[in-house]
């Protein structure tokens, strides 16, 4: 039971830092093809990033996922699911990723019935759930498709992203003084 280790993410941190230009994202350019089965998601879509796909999320969040990366949406009045890469239900090993999106929008009456109803899944994939009261995500219960994410404090909102270097790289990020100093030390080379 992944839950009490997975209480989500809070995807609205950033509207309490606004971004003042939410058309284009603050992106420098990227080598063609290095970020294959990527995304990025936050205030704005990574517009520099043109053939990937673009998906609307929730209260004006926008996924910019790479083409070949798996991306199922689902609705039902005021909640939304969208799943990032694929899911896989064991009592049910036909079901494709919209089959089990529209099962777990059943099951959405709050975060933690969320979380508790994909105990059973596998697969590699993160879930970003919205509802008239909060926006959050979770990924699979080994973590293995991995969500990082930047602090709304220092880059005017919150962006997560699956690697650490789209953030650095294309936000302009530079490392923390304290983390390379802890880099350095014998306690990490270890």
């Amino acid at each position: 039971n992944h839950l009490a280790a997975m209480p989500g993410i809070n995807l609205y941190a950033h509207l309490a830092h606004p971004q003042k230009n939410l058309g284009d994202a603050p992106f420098l350019p990227l080598v063609r093809g290095r970020y294959v089965n990527q995304f990025i998601l936050g205030p704005a879509f990574a517009e520099r990033l043109a053939d990937w796909q673009r998906i609307a999320v929730g209260k004006g969040l926008k996924l910019t996922a790479h083409p070949d990366l798996a991306c199922t949406q689902a609705t039902a009045g005021d909640r939304e699911l969208t799943l990032i890469g694929h899911v896989l239900d064991p009592l049910a090993p036909d079901a494709t990723n919209d089959d089990i999106l529209r099962t777990l929008l059943h099951r959405f009456t709050s975060r933690e019935a969320l979380i508790a109803a994909t105990d059973r899944f596998g697969g590699r994939w993160l879930l970003v759930a919205t509802s008239a009261e909060e926006s959050f995500l979770f990924h699979d219960a080994l973590g293995l498709r991995q969500a990082f994410y930047t602090d709304p404090v220092v880059t005017g909102a919150m962006w997560v992203m699956s690697q650490a270097g789209i953030a650095s790289e294309m936000l302009s990020l530079t490392p923390d003084d304290l983390a390379l100093g802890y880099l350095d030390t014998q306690t990490f080379r270890r």
